[in-house]
């Protein structure tokens, strides 16, 4: 907080001043009592902490000299833990706990590769998420991560509704540093990510600054690479098969390398904002319709890409069967 501060020039901090004495004045105008602001820093200045600290990494990963042997071993040895644990569906730190169905064929045909494993994914979803403003943590009004979003104009439009009665009044809410879940299981049923049915979908609020908005989020999968040019394999195969065009690599640590195959199609629509609804229940529908279809395409490519894979790379050796052959 000091070095922000230090920052800000004459100015800026007679006007924060007077703000701040306005907002004691007249506390009607103000946040609720004890809210505190997030601390901004200007971009420039973030800038050079990201800078700062990839350096840091560097230096970091630079003491430390492993022998291809050794780096060999640590890759495979990742990558049995990171697949039994994905086999025994355990350590899975997603909301649902799960690996989506419909990517599941994707990523065991990836994971009999060699040089490669995957670390998270996502078949693609459909959310709906609410921004309640004054610095109160993110509703998530409604999330499903199945392509033919089942009962959603339904569940959605139940959501919104309040907005329409003019004499609906926000119930009040409490500042929290988590976000409120509302997840969809595989029944259809609301899920808040911790248990079948175990919460409820957060009230919509009709409040100035509140923004409510539908996002269709397209297939996302990381794969770890054992080298640079296995990364570099894999991208253009993504390119080139399956129209992957949004891929990259994200990240690079002693010759081992993350690769992020996403798909370009998704949705970003806003709903509601300062507890005005902004569309009605046949826009609704057609936004879902169209989802849908994004959500279609999206499993199509990474399908085109499990082939593509399957038939370019080679499998991993499999020393338990030799050793019984």
């Amino acid at each position: 907080q000091t070095h922000i501060m230090e920052l800000l020039t004459d100015d800026a901090l007679n006007a924060l001043s007077l703000a701040v004495a306005g907002s004691i004045e007249s506390k009607e105008r103000g946040p609720p009592e004890g809210f505190q602001p997030k601390q901004h820093i200007p971009r420039s200045e973030y800038r050079k902490q990201l800078k700062a600290k990839a350096k840091e990494r560097r230096a970091t990963s630079e003491t430390v000299s492993l022998t291809s042997e050794e780096l060999s071993a640590h890759f495979a040895s990742e990558k049995l833990r990171i697949t039994e644990n994905l086999n025994k569906n355990v350590d899975d730190r997603s909301r649902a706990g799960k690996a989506d169905e419909d990517i599941l064929s994707f990523l065991e045909t990836v994971n009999t590769k060699k040089n490669m494993y995957t670390t998270s994914s996502c078949a693609g979803r459909a959310i709906v998420t609410q921004t309640p403003g004054n610095g109160y943590a993110i509703d998530w009004l409604y999330v499903d991560h199945r392509g033919d979003l089942p009962g959603a104009s339904d569940l959605i439009w139940n959501s919104l509704s309040p907005l329409l009665d003019p004499n609906y009044v926000s119930p009040s809410v409490t500042k929290s540093d988590k976000s409120s879940k509302a997840e969809v299981d595989e029944e259809g049923e609301n899920d808040n990510g911790e248990g079948k049915n175990g919460g409820e979908i957060p009230p919509i609020r009709k409040e100035k600054g509140v923004e409510v908005w539908l996002k269709m989020e397209p297939p996302i999968v990381a794969i770890a690479c054992a080298s640079i040019e296995t990364a570099q394999s894999l991208l253009d195969l993504a390119r080139g098969e399956a129209s992957l065009k949004n891929c990259s690599i994200r990240s690079t640590n002693n010759g081992h390398a993350m690769v992020a195959l996403v798909d370009t199609h998704r949705i970003e629509a806003p709903l509601a904002k300062d507890g005005k609804l902004l569309i009605n229940r046949e826009y609704l529908d057609v936004l879902l319709d169209s989802a849908r279809e994004k959500l279609a395409k999206g499993r199509k490519r990474m399908e085109a890409m499990r082939k593509a894979v399957e038939s370019k790379f080679e499998n991993e050796e499999v020393k338990k069967e030799e050793e019984s052959k």
